[in-house]
């Protein structure tokens, strides 16, 4: 139960922080409860998602799902989603 609860608590940590850089970037990000975050980056993301997985993260495009201009993001630690939102910054222009 402690165990479950600190790992409920720091995604919702991570969500929000995580939720707030990707806002900063001028994406939309979809409400969620998950583990999650369903984003709009308002171009192809395949691109990004390449990107990510070339500096060693792995997110998912949506275009398998109809969507795509959105990423799947799933959350990590704070060191892992800094270093996601580092690498989305750098490919985002």
């Amino acid at each position: 139960t402690e165990f479950v609860g600190r790992v409920a608590a720091q995604n919702s940590a991570e969500r929000t922080w995580l939720t707030a850089q990707l806002t900063k970037l001028g994406w939309r990000v979809i409400p969620s409860q998950t583990n999650f975050i369903f984003v709009d980056t308002g171009r192809e993301a395949a691109p990004l998602a390449d990107a990510a997985r070339a500096a060693g993260i792995i997110i998912r495009a949506g275009a398998g799902w109809g969507f795509p201009t959105f990423l799947r993001i799933s959350l990590g630690t704070h060191e892992q989603n800094e270093a996601l939102i580092e690498v989305l910054k750098m490919n985002s222009h």
